[in-house]
């Protein structure tokens, strides 16, 4: 998730629902592990920052979406 540019919200929720789908707590610390060993590691991302930011914004905007679109 660090070399998509994501920054450490968008692990959290990436990795916890990631994690209540395969119904184990696991892969949402190996999620975090790996996310703040590159980010340690200083790996070099795989996307540029404009293409980071791109991402980032698209990904909160469907989120916020579907949270407010949610039928009760």
């Amino acid at each position: 998730m660090y070399l998509m540019g994501y920054d450490i919200l968008l692990c959290l929720i990436g990795s916890f629902k990631f994690s209540i789908k395969n119904i184990s707590l696991i892969p949402f610390f190996f999620s975090l592990y790996g996310y703040f060993s590159a980010w340690s590691n200083r790996d070099k991302k795989i996307v540029s920052n404009n293409l980071s930011k791109f991402v980032r914004s698209y990904r909160y905007k469907n989120m916020f979406k579907k949270v407010i679109n949610k039928d009760y």
